[in-house]
């Protein structure tokens, strides 16, 4: 077998990841001047932290991460992330698809990438 098998469990990608390099993310400090960002709810400006600097997430903002997962690394329950996804999309800020779990963080380049590691992703 050539590589983790995406798909096929969540933990196991993740945990072969950490295994092989320390994960950690830059964040524009930006991101707390923006009006869209300073206008959500501290308990909504974590969920929209974590959905940035997640160790699932991707940079192109577009990454699978199921509820139960969200729930379990934030300790939000379900219903708050639904509530908290809504009000990110009501903001255009992230978008969920709660049939396929994949989510959509607009403008993650923007929030995440500005360092050289960022700029060879891109």
């Amino acid at each position: 077998m050539s590589g983790p098998r995406w798909g096929f469990t969540v933990i196991a990608p993740t945990f072969l990841y950490y295994g092989r390099s320390l994960l950690y993310r830059t964040i524009d400090a930006r991101i707390w001047t923006d009006q869209k960002v300073r206008a959500l709810s501290p308990e909504i400006k974590l969920l929209f932290l974590y959905l940035i600097t997640n160790p699932h997430s991707h940079l192109s903002g577009v990454y699978y991460l199921p509820l139960e997962l969200m729930s379990h690394e934030t300790g939000l329950t379900k219903r708050k992330l639904r509530w908290g996804i809504d009000t990110l999309s009501r903001s255009e800020l992230a978008w969920f698809d709660m049939e396929t779990q994949v989510i959509w963080v607009k403008n993650m380049l923007r929030y995440q990438g500005r360092g050289t590691k960022a700029k060879k992703a891109a």
